[in-house]
């Protein structure tokens, strides 16, 4: 539990102690606590999803740049051959 949450426990306890009706004030607490931890999960979801793509993108553009070089490689290996077959 964060300090802030804590704190808060506390004053409604102390509320409580001083014959204070704070059931709407709780409610209202803990459903706005709910909503923060699903805004928590969902923006890790999103961050660990841009995170991927990111690693997606990285290891596609590897691969099309290893990709260009083996190309160009059999290109001119294949530009020697031609050149020999007609000498």
């Amino acid at each position: 539990m964060c300090s802030s949450n804590k704190k808060m426990q506390e004053n409604f306890k102390k509320l409580k102690t001083f014959g204070i009706d704070i059931s709407k004030a709780e409610e209202i607490f803990n459903a706005k606590l709910i909503q923060l931890n699903y805004f928590k999960s969902t923006n890790s979801i999103a961050l660990n999803s841009k995170l991927y793509l990111f690693e997606l993108a990285k290891n596609y553009f590897e691969e099309l740049e290893q990709n260009h070089e083996t190309n160009k490689n059999n290109y001119r290996t294949n530009e020697f051959y031609a050149k020999r077959s007609f000498n």
